[in-house]
C-alpha cells in the first residue's frame, strides 16, 4: 500500500512537469512499476489507478497543449514572416531606392521584434528576407554607380536585361518567367556590342541565369520538403492517437478481466438473476466497446502504414 501510494504521489508530482519528453518517459516507467504491484482490495486499487490515471492524463494533455501551442506559434511566426518577405521583395523591384531602404530598415526592426518560426523554416525565411534586403541595398550601389558615369546605349541595354533576369529570381516558380529569362536572354545577345565591358555583361547574364535556375529548383525542393513534413505531423499525430487508443483498449480490457473475475452471486442470493443479468449487459457493453476500438486501432495503423509509405518513397 505505501509503495502504490508513493508512485501515485510521484506521477501526480510528476503531472505539473514541463520538461515533458522527460516526464513522459518517467510517467510510463511509474506505471510498469505501479502495474507490477501486487493487487490490494479492489476499493484502494480503483482509488489509486484513478489518481494515477489522472495524472497520466494531466501530463499527456499538457504535453500535447505545449505542443500545438509551439506549432501554432511558430506558425503564425512563419506567416508574418512571410508577409514582412513579400513586402521586402516588393521593395527589391522598386527603383525609388532611398525610400526602399528606408521601408526596409523598418521592415527589418519589425523582424528582430519577432518570434522565430521553426528550425526548419527560419533560416529559409531568413536567407528570402536578407536576400531581398541585399537586393534593395544593391540596386542603391548599381544605380549610384550608373549616375556617376555614362554608359553607352548598349552597355545600357544589356544591364537592364540582367536586371530583369534577376527580378524573376524570385517569381522563378511560374512558367511565364522561364520563358521570360529565354525571351530576354535571346534580346541580350541581339543587343550591340558594349566594347570592354561585353565579357563582364556576359559573366553577369550567366550568373543571373544561374541563380535563377538555381532558385527554381530549390523551390521545387522546398516544396517537396514542406510536402514530407507534412506527411511526418500527420504521421505523428495518427501515432499520438494509436497510443491513446492502445490505452484506452488497456482500460476496457482491464474493466472487462475486472468485471469476469467477480465470484457468481449464490444461489440463495433473491436478486441471483437480476445481478446476472446487469453483469451479462456490462460484459456485452464491454466487449462491443473493444470490438469497436479494435477496429479503430487497426484501421489507424493502416493508415499510419500508407503514410509511412508515402513518407518512404520520398
Amino acid at each position: 500500500m505505501q509503495e502504490k501510494e508513493y508512485i501515485v504521489q510521484q506521477a501526480e508530482n510528476l503531472s505539473y512537469s514541463t520538461d515533458y519528453r522527460n516526464a513522459k518517459e518517467e510517467m510510463k516507467n511509474l506505471r510498469q512499476r505501479l502495474k507490477s504491484l501486487p493487487r490490494l482490495s479492489k476499493e484502494e486499487d480503483d482509488r489509486l489507478w484513478s489518481r494515477f490515471n489522472q495524472a497520466s492524463d494531466r501530463l499527456f494533455d499538457s504535453a500535447q497543449k505545449d505542443y500545438e501551442n509551439r506549432k501554432r506559434m511558430q506558425s503564425d511566426a512563419k506567416f508574418n514572416k512571410e508577409a514582412l518577405i513579400r513586402e521586402a521583395e516588393s521593395l527589391s523591384y522598386s527603383n525609388d531606392y532611398r525610400n526602399a531602404k528606408d521601408q526596409m530598415k523598418k521592415l527589418m526592426d519589425q523582424w528582430k521584434s519577432m518570434p522565430r518560426a521553426s528550425r526548419e523554416d527560419e533560416n529559409d525565411l531568413w536567407n528570402r528576407f536578407k536576400a531581398a534586403s541585399d537586393r534593395i541595398y544593391n540596386n542603391d550601389r548599381i544605380a549610384r554607380e550608373q549616375r556617376q558615369r555614362e554608359f553607352s546605349e548598349a552597355k545600357s541595354k544589356k544591364e537592364n536585361i540582367i536586371s530583369q533576369i534577376e527580378g524573376l529570381v524570385y517569381s522563378c516558380e511560374t512558367r511565364e518567367a522561364a520563358d521570360a529569362v529565354k525571351r530576354l536572354s535571346d534580346e541580350f545577345y541581339n543587343v550591340g556590342s558594349a566594347g570592354n565591358y561585353n565579357e563582364e555583361l556576359k559573366r553577369r547574364l550567366k550568373d543571373a541565369k544561374d541563380r535563377f535556375y538555381s532558385a527554381r529548383k530549390q523551390a521545387s525542393d522546398v516544396r517537396h520538403k514542406e510536402h514530407l513534413q507534412r506527411l511526418q505531423e500527420t504521421i505523428f499525430r495518427k501515432k499520438e492517437q494509436l497510443r491513446n487508443l492502445e490505452s484506452a483498449i488497456y482500460r476496457k480490457e482491464d474493466q472487462l478481466r475486472e468485471l469476469l473475475s467477480r465470484p457468481e452471486p449464490g444461489y440463495n442470493n433473491p436478486h441471483r438473476y437480476e445481478i446476472a443479468a446487469r453483469r451479462n449487459e456490462r460484459e456485452s457493453q464491454l466487449n462491443s466497446a473493444l470490438s469497436d476500438m479494435k477496429i479503430r486501432r487497426q484501421e489507424l495503423i493502416n493508415t499510419i502504414y500508407e503514410l509511412e509509405s508515402k513518407a518512404n518513397r520520398g
